[in-house]
C-alpha cells in the first residue's frame, strides 16, 4: 500500500458564517489546534479500489496501468482496459448528527481503474473538531473541467477519454470460448453514499479522531469487479447495465480507518 503524494494545500474550514472567518484567521496565524475549547484536528481523505476480497484475501487482477481482468461468475473473462469513479464532494458526520463538509483537495476527484489496487489517492481535508464520527458521506457525481480548472492543481486525467459530463465509465471487453464482447458503459447521474464507518474494521465503535491521536486518515473504498457479478455478457443490455452503475457503486463503496485495506 502507498499513497499518492499530494501538493501543500492551505486548510479552509468547513463551516460557515462569523465561526468560519474566525477560524480561518487561527489557521492563518497558526494557532488552529483550539477554538473556543474545541480542539481541531485536520483529517485527509483517500479514496481507492480493489477487486472483492475471498476468504479474506484480496485478488491480484492487474497491475498499475494495466487493464483489470478476473472471470466473473457466469465463466466470462472480464477484462476492464479503462474506467473512472467521480468523486464530487465527501463530508464527516459526527455521531450525534453533526455534518461537517471537507475540502476536495484537487476539486472533481476522478479515481483511474489502473491506478495500483489498494494505493490510496488523496481527495478531501478537512480541519474539524475532535471527537467521535460514525459516517462519511461521499457524494458520486459527473466530472466537469470548469471545476477542475478552478482548483490550482486537477488531478490529471490519464487516458484520452472524454469524462466531460460523466460519474462513471466502465470500458473493455469480456471473452467465453470464440466470443468475445466489447463494452462501454457510462452513468452521468449523481449518487450520495452514506458509509458507516462503525463498520470499518473496529466492531461497533465509531472512529474516534482526537487532537493527540497521530495523523488520522479515513479511506473509501470500492469493489469493482462487483459491477459484473451475474452479468452473462451474451444476453448483455449496455443501456439497462450502465443505469445500475451508481445504484452498484453505492452498493460496494465501503469506509476504512486509516488507509489500509483490510
Amino acid at each position: 500500500m502507498s499513497i499518492t503524494p499530494s501538493l501543500p494545500r492551505a486548510l479552509r474550514p468547513s463551516t460557515t458564517g462569523a465561526r468560519s472567518l474566525l477560524l480561518a484567521g487561527l489557521l492563518a496565524a497558526g494557532g488552529g489546534c483550539e477554538l473556543f475549547g474545541e480542539k481541531l484536528v485536520q483529517v485527509d481523505i483517500f479514496s481507492a479500489h480493489y477487486g472483492s476480497p475471498v476468504d479474506g484475501a484480496y485478488p491480484e487482477f492487474g497491475v498499475n496501468g494495466g487493464p483489470r481482468s478476473w472471470v466473473n461468475d457466469q465463466g466470462w473473462s472480464v477484462d476492464i482496459l479503462d474506467g473512472y469513479f467521480v468523486i464530487t464532494g465527501v463530508s464527516l458526520v459526527e455521531c450525534d448528527g453533526t455534518t461537517r463538509s471537507a475540502d476536495m483537495v484537487f476539486g472533481p476527484a476522478p479515481e483511474h481503474i489502473s491506478f495500483t489496487d489498494r494505493d490510496v489517492l488523496n481527495v478531501a481535508s478537512i480541519t474539524t473538531p475532535e471527537g467521535d464520527y460514525c459516517r462519511l458521506l461521499v457524494q458520486y457525481g459527473p466530472y466537469r473541467k470548469a471545476d477542475a480548472d478552478a482548483v490550482a492543481t486537477p488531478i490529471e486525467i490519464p487516458t484520452a477519454v472524454d469524462l466531460e459530463g460523466v460519474s462513471v465509465l466502465l470500458s473493455g471487453v469480456a471473452r467465453k470460448g470464440d466470443v468475445q464482447v466489447g463494452f462501454l458503459l457510462t452513468s452521468s447521474g449523481t449518487r450520495a453514499v452514506e458509509v458507516d464507518l462503525q463498520k470499518a474494521g473496529a466492531g461497533a465503535l465509531p472512529y474516534a479522531i482526537a487532537a493527540d491521536g497521530g495523523d488520522p486518515r479515513v479511506t473509501i473504498g470500492k469493489a469493482y469487479d462487483a459491477f459484473f457479478h451475474g452479468v452473462d455478457f451474451a444476453t448483455l443490455d449496455e443501456e439497462a447495465l450502465s443505469g445500475q452503475l451508481l445504484t452498484s457503486l453505492a452498493s460496494v463503496t465501503a469506509g476504512y480507518h486509516g488507509t489500509d485495506i483490510y
